[in-house]
């Protein structure tokens, strides 16, 4: 979940997002302490990479693309070395307040789960 004073929520589907270590694939069973991440690495995304997730990131949210100022990849390993990616952008016109727009995906990238972090 985000950190403490920090809200990801999706707009699309009004719902607070978290990221769950245990697989989502199949029924879900209680693990207990057997799910967590055992990696998690953040890189900033420059050139095509950034336009790139900026690109996804409006395509998804059916609008133009914005200038945008940082964009950063997520990747989080879960203890069954299953891997989750986590794109974040911020458009040039958030940048002093901080806020971002993120999203995450499957390996092909279709139908993102897009959500904005923002402090209250």
């Amino acid at each position: 979940m985000s950190a403490e004073g920090w809200v990801w929520h999706s707009p699309i589907a009004d719902q607070i997002v978290r990221f769950w270590a245990q697989s989502s694939a199949g029924v879900f069973s209680e693990v207990g302490h057997r799910a967590y991440f055992k990696s998690i690495e953040l890189e900033e995304l420059t050139g095509e990479a950034a336009e790139s997730a900026n690109e996804t990131l409006a395509a998804t949210l059916g609008a133009s693309a914005q200038p945008i100022s940082h964009a950063y990849h997520l990747t989080a390993v879960n203890s069954s070395n299953e891997s989750e990616s986590v794109f974040f952008v911020q458009p040039t016109s958030s940048k002093e307040l901080g806020n971002l727009w993120g999203y995450t995906c499957n390996a092909e990238c279709t139908n993102p789960l897009v959500f904005m972090v923002f402090r209250p």
